[in-house]
């Protein structure tokens, strides 16, 4: 029974908020993602296969340095842009109503929708509260 009604509040959650899509190949961060950090993500990826492609051993250790210091350009540039980002992000939300820009008001009638459809006498979770209550 307990799974029945998780499924019934999976279904009206889904309904309400949506779905994500997951994963979308594209950077995950995409929101504080720059040019900057795309032009040194760019650079180690051409290192990394300068190092891969390499054959003599003089020539490995050398694109090996290079690709040590492609990938510490690479880590601090996107520091410096998601700290950037970040601190946007609070001042915004420290600003009137910035909550308000983030999240959305559920209405009474979803609320009553996802209850509808819950068992009735019986317990949704661990809290043990009834839908009733």
């Amino acid at each position: 029974m307990g799974t029945t009604t998780a499924q019934c509040i999976r279904e009206v959650t889904r309904e309400v908020l949506g779905v994500s899509k997951g994963y979308s190949g594209c950077h995950r961060g995409k929101w504080w993602w720059n040019g900057e950090v795309q032009e040194k993500v760019d650079t180690k990826k051409a290192a990394y296969l300068k190092l891969a492609e390499s054959v003599d051993e003089k020539e490995k250790r050398a694109n090996r340095e290079h690709d040590k210091l492609a990938k510490k350009e690479a880590k601090l540039a996107i520091t410096a842009a998601k700290a950037a980002a970040f601190s946007r992000l609070y001042k915004e939300l420290e600003g009137r109503g910035g909550d308000k820009r983030f999240f959305r008001k559920i209405r009474v009638d979803e609320v009553e929708g996802a209850m509808c459809k819950m068992s009735k006498n019986k317990v949704t979770g661990p809290n043990e509260i009834l839908e009733e209550f």
